[in-house]
């Protein structure tokens, strides 16, 4: 789920302003404390989350957002939701629309307001922003299908606007659309349209603290020694490397003709894995149907103290099903509240949270 973000601003004026995107690595220098993305120090949106996590044109999608502040998390900030139409200029770096930031304008699908909205993929979203050949406009050169992500996958922009007393917080995140493959051959269209699986949200197993698990109430908070170093770590499901029919987990190599019962489509029936799916995909470099693995990212938040890295994981060349940081409580004391958001490579996002108790 790609996140960019203004900073909070006064009502009056919604300038156009994000944040650079960041890429999607599993290292991270540490910076100064100041400044920190994992630093919870402003009323932010950490996450959104689309269920399900990819969805075809027309589907009925529900989005929900980690809305939260140095207090903890926020459930009854006002939030209006839209889905964005306007494609970016050519000569534009970022990866969406910045003019997609706004408060009203023509190119925007009202969602509704609320930390959860349902509404569905526009029928022309993989003209828009897929590889099919977007509409004409009057006055401009001929537009060129939108690349795909490093998975293969195109994404409808959304927006969210955070209405508070102090101003409004603009942020946009994406929904994964199939819209099938460019580039490929007729025969590794259709070995692709066989084989190719939904993407499933990914799925927090387990966060523990200093080996115990993490408590997630601020009555019951963890315990933990102020001035201490506390190591965090973070689990999700193993999935399969051998496809098995009959395991409830669709894989590479099953498909609805040879697996019914585990390969019906995701957004009636869930049959994906929460962990880092094998799926296929189209190598542009290769000319080659490949099977590929998710990566998968932890990116950590809190409110107090500072992590070794801002962001954990594991690469599609690692199966290991968990990731760790390190959160120093030098100079804290009470209560410290945090979050993981666990994202995998086809833009899948889930989160879990946990209260610490330095004495």
């Amino acid at each position: 789920m790609v996140i960019l973000k203004s900073p909070m601003i006064a009502r009056r004026a919604l300038p156009i302003a994000l944040a650079a995107l960041a890429a999607f690595l599993f290292g991270a220098c540490k910076p100064d404390v100041a400044g920190r993305a994992s630093l919870v120090d402003v009323p932010r949106v950490l996450a959104i989350s689309a269920s399900p996590a990819e969805a075809e044109e027309g589907d009925a999608v529900t989005y929900s957002a980690l809305i939260v502040d140095p207090s903890g998390a926020m459930s009854t900030v006002p939030s209006d939701w839209a889905l964005c139409t306007a494609r970016k200029p050519l000569a534009l770096i970022e990866p969406v629309n910045p003019i997609c930031l706004s408060r009203t304008g023509d190119f925007l699908v009202s969602l509704g307001q609320g930390t959860k909205v349902t509404g569905k993929i526009p029928k022309d979203a993989c003209r828009l922003f897929g590889p099919e050949v977007p509409p004409p406009k009057a006055g401009e050169p001929d537009g060129r299908p939108t690349d795909p992500d490093s998975s293969g996958g195109y994404y409808q922009p959304l927006r969210v606007l955070i209405t508070r007393d102090d101003g409004d917080y603009a942020t946009l995140g994406s929904s994964r659309i199939a819209c099938g493959v460019a580039g490929a051959s007729s025969g590794d269209v259709a070995d692709i349209k066989a084989r190719y699986h939904y993407n499933s949200l990914p799925v927090v197993a387990a966060l523990t603290a200093n080996g115990a698990p993490a408590s997630r109430d601020a009555a019951s908070a963890t315990p933990v020694s102020s001035g201490s170093t506390v190591h965090l770590d973070v689990s999700w499901p193993a999935c399969p490397d051998v496809d098995v029919c009959g395991d409830a987990i669709c894989g590479p190599d099953e498909t609805r003709a040879t697996c019914k019962d585990d390969c019906a489509k995701p957004t009636t029936t869930s049959v994906g894995c929460g962990g880092a799916e094998r799926y296929v995909a189209y190598d542009l470099e290769s000319q080659t149907v490949a099977v590929r693995r998710e990566q998968m990212r932890a990116s950590w938040f809190t409110t107090a103290g500072s992590f070794s890295v801002d962001a954990s994981g594991r690469d599609e060349r690692d199966a290991t099903t968990n990731a760790g940081n390190d959160l120093s409580l030098t100079g804290v004391t009470g209560s410290v509240f945090g979050w993981v958001v666990l994202t995998d490579s086809r833009g899948g996002t889930s989160w879990t949270s946990f209260v610490l108790d330095a004495r």
